[in-house]
């Protein structure tokens, strides 16, 4: 009967897609294709969530340190004032408060050292790390004692390792704002060190060595490495049955070719029975030199859904265009802040072989501003804050049928009523918390608001690899939603290099329309497995079990299970 009643839903899926095409109500032309075989919604499966690049806090506070009792063999003066020389950072009464406990005593000169290694320690504090504050040799007039400040700052920056090509000079650009960072900041040494590190392909390590000709100076030692070219390949049976279940993936990178420290790159995810293609075409290059970055991106999609079984089916294919800006205005070892803009251009078609007719043909061009944040605390937590504003406009080709077609049905858009000069916000939360040695809890949260009934690539989706686990990617699409997800980890290394993860999920989200459709929750929970074996492999386990309501294609809420691995060169 199980077997009777998923062939005969299936049918009847087939039969509402097939008629919609030719249909002439509104109703009937809106939401009809499912959301896992929508080309706009597929396209989403080349998106990673943003992962933050905060680490460790940079800099651990060091506690001042008492001032040590006189003790006898000691020799001793009294102490009516301290002046400085040297200082530019502070005012003289911030240092001076240092040294208000000893003045009007009789002190020592261990004392008075302490005191000046307390002030050397409130640099150190605030980032200056080769700041010194120093009790030279002198002779003593009126009990008033000199202090000499050295606040340092980097001499050289000199670059170690193979030639790296850097046509447009950015390598020395930074080198050079390190070096007339004076005094030099811990700041300005990490942002332009990540920054190095943040070039295709680079790897970067800094190191301090005294500058062997500036008293007070350092110089930085940079080695570099750069990769050339690198690649990945994977699979994993995530793709809903509509397209094949087993998905392959192949990633190639080429880093530098130019010199201009850019990098071009080609993906493709092909399903094993054919039914899908994605291609994915970039190039990202350096504009000016604090870090801004220029993506292009073009991508296409090509499906062929049997539509169950029957030979003539669903074609689709869509082809998009992103245009992209992006600069760090923060960029440090534990807080990052970024903001970007981008312009994008989608066009979509999806047609019946059945009936050689199109059924939908989207045409959306947007506009879009966007943030990203990260910190590390000092409560042992990573957190993450990425928004995006998206704007649709009705020019430089977009599609809006007029209302007379709206009204008869004829308009062909994925949403009957959908808008291309539409607004939505969209919102991404995590924080990754350690919580025991070796054990963490992740929470995430992602969502999305608009008003307007939107049309299917810019929808909101439930189901895939990071929310609503147990459930085909874009299996429930909707205007507006939410997702969350809440997954306690175990962290071993079972053998050398390598590191594994067990893990336990629990899911949950929302989706709503603008429109006379009810809107729809979702549960899923499941338990997986993650592993690296060095640098080279990396895979999943995972068994996933929806809740509510039951799994689409599968008509039933049995546990799934799932797998996938990655070979990186």
């Amino acid at each position: 009967m199980r077997l009777l009643n998923h062939k005969f839903a299936k049918g009847a899926a087939v039969f509402g897609v097939l008629w919609a095409s030719n249909s002439t109500s509104v109703e009937a032309q809106s939401q009809q294709i499912p959301g896992a075989i929508q080309p706009g919604q597929i396209e989403k499966q080349l998106k990673a969530i943003p992962t933050p690049k905060a680490d460790t806090p940079a800099l651990k506070v060091i506690p001042e340190q008492p001032i040590p009792s006189a003790t006898d063999g000691d020799i001793a003066f009294e102490l009516k004032d301290v002046t400085f020389s040297g200082g530019t950072v502070y005012p003289e009464a911030e240092l001076k408060s240092f040294f208000t406990s000893l003045l009007g005593k009789t002190v020592t000169l261990n004392q008075l050292r302490a005191a000046a290694a307390n002030a050397t320690v409130h640099y150190r504090n605030d980032g200056y790390v080769l700041a010194q504050v120093l009790v030279p040799k002198q002779t003593l007039q009126n009990g008033i004692v000199r202090l000499d400040i050295v606040e340092g700052h980097i001499n050289e920056v000199r670059f170690q390792g193979d030639g790296i090509k850097d046509v447009l000079g950015l390598l020395q650009n930074y080198a050079d704002k390190i070096r007339t960072a004076k005094p030099v900041n811990i700041s300005a040494m990490e942002r332009y060190l990540l920054l190095i590190n943040d070039l295709p392909g680079i790897n970067a390590y800094g190191s301090l060595v005294p500058s062997p000709i500036t008293p007070g100076a350092a110089d930085l030692v940079v080695e570099i490495t750069q990769q050339s070219f690198s690649a990945t390949l994977g699979f994993n049976n995530r793709l809903t049955k509509l397209l094949g279940t087993y998905r392959a993936e192949v990633y190639g990178e080429a880093n530098n070719a130019l010199g201009l420290q850019e990098k071009s790159y080609a993906r493709v995810f092909q399903s094993f029975e054919d039914k899908m293609t994605v291609l994915s075409l970039g190039e990202d290059l350096p504009l000016f030199n604090e870090g801004t970055r220029l993506s292009l991106m073009l991508n296409q999609v090509w499906s062929n859904t049997s539509l169950f079984n029957i030979a003539n089916g669903l074609n689709s294919h869509l082809v998009s265009l992103n245009i992209g800006l992006a600069h760090p205005l923060l960029r440090s070892r534990n807080s990052n802040l970024s903001v970007r803009g981008s312009f994008s251009m989608v066009d979509s078609t999806s047609s019946s072989d059945f009936f050689n007719e199109t059924i939908t043909s989207d045409r959306i061009r947007s506009f879009r501003a966007g943030l990203t944040y990260d910190l590390a605390d000092s409560w042992r937590g990573i957190n993450m804050v990425d928004l995006e504003l998206s704007q649709g406009i009705n020019a430089l080709g977009a599609r809006d049928p007029s209302d007379t077609e709206r009204a008869a049905g004829t308009a062909k858009l994925s949403a009957a009523q959908g808008e291309v000069d539409y607004v939505k916000t969209n919102i991404y939360l995590a924080r990754l918390q350690a919580i025991a040695p070796q054990w963490s809890f992740l929470a995430a949260f992602q969502g999305q608001y608009t008003e307007d009934v939107l049309l299917a690539p810019e929808q909101f989706s439930l189901g895939g690899e990071q929310f609503l686990r147990a459930y085909d990617p874009s299996e429930f699409i909707g205007d507006k939603g939410f997702a969350t997800k809440a997954e306690l980890r175990y962290t071993f290394t079972p053998f050398a290099n390598a590191d594994m993860t067990l893990y336990g999920f629990h899911d949950y989200g929302e989706v709503h329309y603008n429109y006379d459709r009810p809107g729809i929750a979702v549960h899923a929970a499941g338990v997986g497995m993650r592993m690296t074996v060095t640098r080279y492999f990396s895979g999943y386990v995972e068994g996933a079990k929806p809740l509510h309501p039951e799994q689409s294609t599968e008509l039933n809420k049995d546990m799934r299970l799932f797998g996938g691995f990655k070979l990186t060169f």
